[in-house]
């Protein structure tokens, strides 16, 4: 029996260690969804899922008729517990892959430079029922007026270069934070990626006011000195006549 305590001492305290590193790899993975990131990796988060899992059931098959009271308690206690957070960080996974709109950005190939997606009204409500994918298909100037509804949840977006033979490039790279002005930006014209994804709300005097999703695609040289951002009133100015109609 004494080498039992010993083997579920041994279980508890490794279980300890692994729901530590589960919960610093899920705050990683959150944040990864935080700033849109294209490229989400979960295997680690669901290597460590299953090892707790099989861990934690080692540990309370230990417990079963311990000579130790203290110990069974304290196994119990400890390895239910880190059972009951990983079946709630499975099925919290679940339900939000279920309900995350993956959405596609198709952009001509060789355009660089920011990108809009226009909105109809403010006045229009987010979507209320789940799409499982949208795709918004970026016209050659960049700019995107649709009637599409705002998505009031979780997204997962990716971004693809349409080349002239109808096939699509992937576009891997994501710069969430500044593109700092050094002497390896200012001359990096070769690596594209998508830069800094927001929204924002624009209104005039009238009351008129429209939604708009930006983001920029290109390189980091072409970012830091060779485009200017949009005004984006033209856009607002756009929506409110059709409107007036």
């Amino acid at each position: 029996m004494p080498g039992r305590v010993r083997w579920l001492q041994i279980i508890t305290f490794a279980n300890v260690a692994v729901a530590a590193l589960v919960i610093l790899v899920l705050y990683g993975t959150m944040l990864a969804f935080a700033v849109i990131a294209p490229e989400i990796s979960t295997w680690q988060l669901l290597t460590l899922l299953a090892i707790g899992v099989l861990i934690s059931v080692i540990g309370l098959r230990l417990t079963i008729n311990l000579g130790s009271h203290s110990w069974r308690r304290l196994g119990l206690i400890i390895n239910g517990s880190a059972i009951a957070l990983y079946a709630a960080i499975v099925i919290g996974i679940g339900v939000l892959l279920i309900g995350t709109t993956k959405r596609h950005f198709i952009i001509p190939e060789g355009y660089r430079g920011d990108v809009y997606i226009v909105y109809s009204a403010v006045d229009d409500k987010p979507a209320t029922t789940h799409q499982a994918n949208m795709t918004f298909r970026i016209p050659t100037d960049g700019v995107l007026y649709t009637a599409a509804l705002t998505i009031g949840g979780w997204t997962r977006d990716e971004y693809y270069y349409a080349r002239g033979d109808g096939t699509q490039h992937r576009i891997g790279n994501l710069w969430s934070t500044t593109v700092q002005r050094t002497p390896e930006n200012l001359t990096n014209d070769k690596d594209i990626g998508i830069f800094f994804p927001r929204s924002g709300t624009i209104a005039d005097s009238t009351g008129c006011a429209v939604k708009y999703e930006e983001f920029y695609v290109g390189t980091k040289a072409y970012l830091l000195s060779g485009y200017a951002e949009r005004n984006t009133n033209q856009f607002l100015k756009a929506r409110c006549a059709d409107q007036s109609r």
